[in-house]
């Protein structure tokens, strides 16, 4: 996915991270300097840059509805530990560099949507909800390790 500002620049992860690659880890076929600007960088545009050590925590069990402009950036908690949920606060700098927001820009007309709350959806849905909170067993949360894959069922 091409990540372009609403000013015409190329973010820092203008390069798509590819279908074709088949890597255990979406960073692993990425070179150091790719590497090192998604370590070094305080947000991410995809979420397959992320490889957290541990489960995020769950904000809520269900989504967020907000109101979204369009042409304006965002920064959606991907830790879950924010008190402005669905958006960061920073508070990820408390998991030592497991968590970092994913920023978009809404490309949409100005409209209620729904963002995560779980914080478990899947990769490609960035922030919008997905409907996995209705198949996550919140009550044993330890069958699900980070990164977990989901089945085709999902």
């Amino acid at each position: 996915m091409f990540a372009w500002s609403k000013s015409g620049s190329a973010s820092a992860f203008a390069r798509p991270v590819t279908t074709v690659r088949h890597f255990s880890s979406p960073i692993e076929g990425l070179s150091t300097l790719e590497k090192l600007k998604i370590k070094m960088t305080p947000w991410v545009w995809d979420r397959k840059h992320l490889t957290p050590g541990s489960l995020p925590t769950v904000a809520q069990r269900k989504p967020f509805r907000v109101e979204l402009e369009p042409g304006k950036e965002y920064m959606w908690c991907t830790c879950g530990l924010s008190k402005t949920q669905p958006f960061c606060d920073m508070s990820h700098v408390k998991t030592l560099g497991d968590f970092k927001p994913l920023k978009f820009v809404w490309d949409g007309p100005k409209q209620t949507v729904s963002l995560c709350g779980c914080k478990l959806n899947k990769d490609e849905s960035g922030a919008r909800c997905d409907g996995s909170h209705r198949r996550i067993d919140f009550d044993d949360m330890s069958k699900y390790k980070p990164n977990f894959t989901r089945t085709k069922e999902w």
